[in-house]
């Protein structure tokens, strides 16, 4: 995977600057306590993760559990888990395995689910007042993760109650912290109130808060914009590369922090699980890796993903025993792999958007990575490539190396994003945005073209024959055509001469034709501004001699003559060919001239490369506006000042518009 980042422009703080990065991006490995084995042989497990390039371990609740047994369903936060083999507090454990993480530069976080307790558990019957009645005659929705029973949540409807429970979570965190726990994933994220989260984020600042977003419905995650979370994570392990509603999940996502992705759910639900079973494993895996890092801030890998493990792991009876059998069984050592996506995705700019170029059915899908949530003010994008394929090569939808008006501004992608895609590739092109056209304004006064023996009428697109120049929109190719016709039957030839305003070379685009003497090109401009055009048209000497060749022999006729004429339009072609085209008509006069090599279609490109345009006719000088894609249409959100105020009795202010600006910022993102 390619990782290089390009600077667009610079831009002066804005609202987009609200959301503040406290910690650096990290890359983390979700590890599995029972499956880690005894706590006092973690350092092996440690220095693994640390070789893949990780920065940071999430442990899953290493706690002494509940009678079923499910490590995510607190019970008590006193004792480790038996299977952990370690007879000291649960403190003393967690210190040494922050201790141990610490050996090999990582950094340890934990997870917590404030909204699960174990009914049967000492938590819950040490603080009975504290939990809602649990419900265990819930009836099974099959569109929904099945209900777990025997769990009880606290009553956060009771502020006295909210506030007790949030007070003893922070004591637990301060614990932690104080024996060198980096921070927490949040699980149960929209089963405890938003203020809950504020809370807890406020009395910890120097923990990082990941914010378990998966699975938590777009209405509900605006609730938790200003919870102070440092991370989220998308849902990007069930994504299957087509779907729209990735890119609409990322839109909500940065608001309240950056985003990691991973390449599977967790090591609860494989993504092995959703292929199918014919699918080619390793690439199917390594193009979810692939997704994951070219649409997150960072990485999140459930353990066993490094050998594509096809087993679970399950919350409750889980040993080391599984790990093995899933090395054992691999079909590949992602571990490499692993280590170059994180190189990917850290070298990029976390994302503060990203959007999509095509649709839900193309057989590629273009994704912009961005690190602004307005595209105006990014400093740096990237083009993401996706083939959802694992079968089939696919063509770029990228055509030229301008981005489709769809991505917004004036973007040019380098070469690779017009190549052909492997089947399950990913690709990241780096992108650079286009100075806009200055100087040379329009001339509107244009003398008439030359009278000659062709004829050049009906250039399209012009606007009152040019007296205003047409219009287009970056990233889209304008057709430009033209009648050209002329006396005789001679074959013609014809050509679009295109520059930007500020340039005084003329680019030359051959036009396919004629139809009805219609001829037409397409160009694509890449900067914003004016740009100007005209057309060309000739009698195609060396086209016109083949056409006739071809004519005589087909009608069975003896081409002697033709054939030392041709050798003479050959020997004084090359009394001013130039590089390739120059050799190419070397070769062709070693010898006698054969019909085959006039027929050459190598050696007509090289005749066409030295044509020198007989009876050559230019229409007259034309000009179009290129435009930025917003041209093409305009949105608005109109508010009166004095309606702006969050207290009925008092009108608005313009201070009231200025503290409105952060919502209307934010307000597409919410639809």
């Amino acid at each position: 995977m390619n990782s290089p980042t390009t600077v667009l422009s610079s831009a002066a703080p804005s609202v987009q600057d609200a959301v503040r990065v406290r910690h650096p991006i990290p890359n983390v490995y979700h590890l599995h306590p029972l499956v880690a084995g005894p706590l006092e042989s973690w350092s092996s497990v440690f220095e693994r993760v640390a070789r893949m390039g990780f920065s940071h371990v999430c442990l899953a609740p290493p706690f002494e559990p509940a009678s079923n047994g499910d490590i995510f369903i607190h019970a008590t936060f006193e004792l480790l888990h038996p299977a952990l083999q370690f007879s000291g507090s649960a403190d003393q454990g967690i210190a040494l395995a922050v201790r141990q993480a610490e050996q090999v530069g990582l950094k340890l976080l934990l997870d917590i689910a404030p909204g699960s307790v174990a009914a049967d558990s000492p938590l819950f019957g040490s603080y009975r007042e504290w939990f809602a009645p649990t419900d265990d005659r819930h009836v099974a929705d099959p569109r929904l993760p099945p209900h777990r029973i025997g769990v009880a949540s606290p009553n956060f409807e009771q502020t006295a109650i909210a506030d007790a429970v949030s007070d003893w979570w922070i004591g637990l965190l301060h614990r932690w912290t104080a024996v060198g726990v980096a921070g927490v994933r949040c699980l149960t994220l929209d089963g405890v109130p938003p203020s809950f989260w504020r809370r807890l984020t406020h009395a910890c600042p120097e923990t990082l808060f990941l914010a378990w977003t998966p699975g938590v419905s777009r209405e509900a995650l605006a609730n938790f914009a200003e919870c102070g979370f440092d991370l989220t994570c998308s849902s990007a392990g069930w994504w299957d590369g087509r779907a729209e509603w990735l890119v609409e999940e990322l839109a909500v996502l940065p608001w309240i922090g950056p985003a990691l992705a991973g390449p599977e759910p967790s090591f609860l639900h494989r993504l092995v699980s959703r292929l199918p079973h014919d699918a080619d494993i390793p690439l199917a895996y390594r193009q979810a890796l692939g997704i994951a890092a070219a649409t997150g801030a960072g990485l999140f890998i459930p353990m066993g993903f490094e050998y594509a493990a096809r087993k679970p792991f399950d919350a409750a009876r889980a040993t080391p025993a599984d790990m093995e059998a899933a090395r054992q069984e691999a079909l590949v050592d992602l571990a490499d792999d692993i280590e170059a996506a994180i190189r990917t995705t850290s070298a990029l700019p976390p994302p503060r958007a990203v959007r999509t170029l095509t649709g839900a059915g193309a057989p590629v899908t273009a994704l912009i990575r961005l690190d602004a949530p307005d595209i105006r003010l990014a400093k740096s994008a990237s083009l993401i490539l996706i083939n959802p394929d694992l079968l089939r090569p696919a063509a770029s939808p990228v055509l030229h190396g301008a981005l489709p008006p769809s991505a917004g501004v004036a973007l040019v992608a380098g070469d690779a994003a017009t190549a052909e895609l492997r089947p399950g590739e990913i690709r990241i092109v780096p992108c650079r945005r286009t100075a806009p056209i200055t100087g040379r304004a329009l001339t509107l006064a244009r003398p008439w073209a030359e009278s000659n023996r062709l004829a050049v009428e009906n250039v399209q697109p012009t606007v009152l024959d040019g007296d205003f120049p047409a219009k287009t929109v970056i990233g889209r190719d304008l057709i430009i055509s033209a009648d050209v016709f002329g006396d005789g039957h001679d074959v013609l030839a014809a050509a679009v001469l295109w520059r930007p305003a500020d340039e005084t070379a003329w680019q030359r685009i051959p036009m396919r034709g004629p139809e009805n003497d219609r001829w037409k090109a397409a160009i694509c401009p890449d900067r914003i501004g004016l740009y100007q055009f005209a057309v060309e048209g000739w009698w195609d000497q060396w086209g016109t001699f083949i056409h006739d060749l071809h004519a005589k022999v087909a009608a069975g006729q003896r081409v002697t003559l033709e054939l030392e004429e041709g050798r003479q339009l050959v020997v004084q072609a090359l009394t001013h060919a130039e590089g390739d085209a120059r050799v190419r008509l070397q070769a062709a006069l070693t010898g006698q001239p054969e019909l085959e090599m006039l027929l050459d279609p190598k050696l007509a490109a090289a005749m066409h490369k030295t044509d020198e345009r007989l009876f050559s006719t230019i229409s007259p000088v034309y000009s179009v506006r290129v435009d930025r894609p917003a041209a093409e249409f305009a949105a608005w959100y109109e508010l009166f000042p004095r309606s702006a105020t969050q207290d009925a009795r008092v009108h608005g202010t313009f201070r009231s518009v200025i503290e409105r600006l952060v919502f209307v910022l934010r307000y597409p993102a919410a639809l």
